[in-house]
């Protein structure tokens, strides 16, 4: 996709979970955008959730599913740990947790509701895998924050599918780059980092 801002193109950078990993990870990610940020590049950051958190978020719900909840809430306050210590060693604990803790809350009752119905539809599925990723993006720009590069985080309802498929689904270009335009021009015009969910 292309976006002109200020007869500029925007620059895109994925970064997959080992690059969300760990705290050194994050911070080898910190010093790539800062030497982009550096070279007046307009930046956009797509990030995918932590290492291991997608399958352990998978496991939850299914465990859920068939009643095991007290397991899936072992894995759930496994994840809030890794994403607290990390938060921790980057000195972000405060800003993560203000972010944070809404997300985990949300998590923490989504999983109830699983194991109140002992049903996880597709569309639980997406949702629950969604937490990955907002909880990743909001930790990275909080850290991007701390070492002083102006960082905007976004949850990716900018881009719309064609269909009701909620796990794998075509995305609809036209509307999607309209929306795109819409939400993320003024904060690269301004020339703030654009933090975005990858899968949400």
């Amino acid at each position: 996709m292309r976006l002109e801002i200020n007869d500029k193109t925007m620059k895109v950078l994925k970064f997959g979970g080992t690059s969300m990993g760990s705290t050194d990870s994050l911070q080898k990610v910190a010093a790539i955008l800062k030497d982009n940020y550096s070279n007046g590049e307009q930046i956009v950051v797509v990030c995918s959730a932590m290492s291991q958190v997608t399958n352990k978020l998978i496991s939850m719900g299914q465990l859920a599913e068939q009643d095991r909840l007290q397991e899936a809430m072992t894995l759930f306050n496994e994840i809030r740990e890794k994403h607290i210590a990390s938060a921790k060693e980057l000195d972000t604990e405060q800003s993560f947790d203000s972010v944070s803790k809404p997300l985990f809350q949300e998590l923490e009752k989504l999983i109830q509701g699983i194991g109140l119905i002992h049903e996880l539809s597709a569309r639980s599925v997406a949702y629950l895998l969604s937490f990955g990723e907002r909880l990743s993006t909001r930790l990275l720009t909080a850290f991007l924050q701390k070492t002083g590069l102006p960082t905007t985080q976004f949850d990716s309802t900018f881009i719309k599918t064609t269909g009701i498929n909620y796990e794998e689904d075509e995305v609809n270009w036209e509307t999607t780059k309209l929306l795109v335009n819409e939400t993320l021009r003024s904060n690269l015009q301004k020339n703030t980092i654009c933090v975005v969910t990858g899968f949400f």
